[in-house]
C-alpha cells in the first residue's frame, strides 16, 4: 500500500505547522508571519506586538481547529498558550491574515476545483468545520489571474512539502487578492 499524503514533516491529519512553514517560507511561498513557544516563559510580547494582533494561537502540530483562539489583546496571550500547551509540546503564535479562506485539493500533482469555506463565526474552528450548517463550502470560479497565482502556490507547496497522491492546501485571500497558504492537510 503507497502512503498517501506527505513526506516524513506528516503528522497525523494537519502537517507540522513551523516544519510546513518554514519550509514554504524557503520555497519564496507567501504564508503568515508566526513564532513557537514551547512554555509562557518563552512568550516574545514584543514579536507578538510586530506582527500584530489580532493573532491566532494553536498548537504547532494540531489539526481541526482544536485548541486554536483568535487573540486580540496582550492580556489574553498567555491562558491561550497555556491552553495550547495542554494539546500539544509546542504552541504557534501566527498572523492574522484577513481574507477569504479557500481550499484547494490536490490529486496526482493536479489541482482540482478550488473551494470557498464561508463560517458563519469569526472564523472556520472546530465547531464551523464538524457542526451541520456551520459554514458554507462551495466551489468557486476565481478571476483567471487569481486562479493561476493559487493554482501555481498550491501546486509549489504540493510539490516543495514533497506531498504524494493528495493533499488538500488551505489559502487565505486578502481584500487585494493576495493568496497567503495557512496549512497543508495530507488526509483531506
Amino acid at each position: 500500500v503507497k502512503y498517501s499524503g506527505c513526506g516524513p514533516i506528516s503528522s497525523g491529519l494537519c502537517m507540522n505547522k513551523d516544519l510546513t512553514k518554514v519550509v514554504l517560507k524557503s520555497n519564496n511561498i507567501r504564508t503568515a508571519r508566526w513564532l513557537n513557544v514551547s512554555s509562557v516563559e518563552e512568550i516574545d510580547y514584543d514579536k507578538i506586538e510586530e506582527i500584530g494582533y489580532p493573532v491566532f494561537i494553536k498548537p504547532t502540530n494540531g489539526g481541526s481547529s482544536v485548541a486554536t483562539f483568535k487573540i486580540y489583546n496582550k492580556e489574553e496571550v498567555e491562558n491561550a498558550v497555556a491552553e495550547g500547551l495542554k494539546y500539544d509540546a509546542e504552541v504557534m503564535i501566527e498572523e492574522f491574515i484577513k481574507g477569504d479562506e479557500i481550499t484547494c485539493p490536490v490529486f496526482a500533482g493536479e489541482m482540482k476545483p478550488v473551494i470557498a469555506i464561508k463560517p458563519t463565526s469569526d472564523f472556520f474552528d472546530f465547531t464551523q468545520k464538524y457542526v451541520e450548517g456551520g459554514a458554507e463550502e462551495v466551489v468557486v470560479e476565481l478571476e483567471e489571474s487569481l486562479h493561476k497565482e493559487v493554482e501555481a502556490m498550491a501546486l509549489a507547496t504540493y510539490k516543495a512539502l514533497k506531498c504524494d497522491v493528495y493533499a488538500r492546501i488551505d489559502m487565505i485571500i486578502t481584500e487585494e487578492g493576495k493568496p497567503y497558504v495557512l496549512e497543508v492537510n495530507t488526509l483531506p
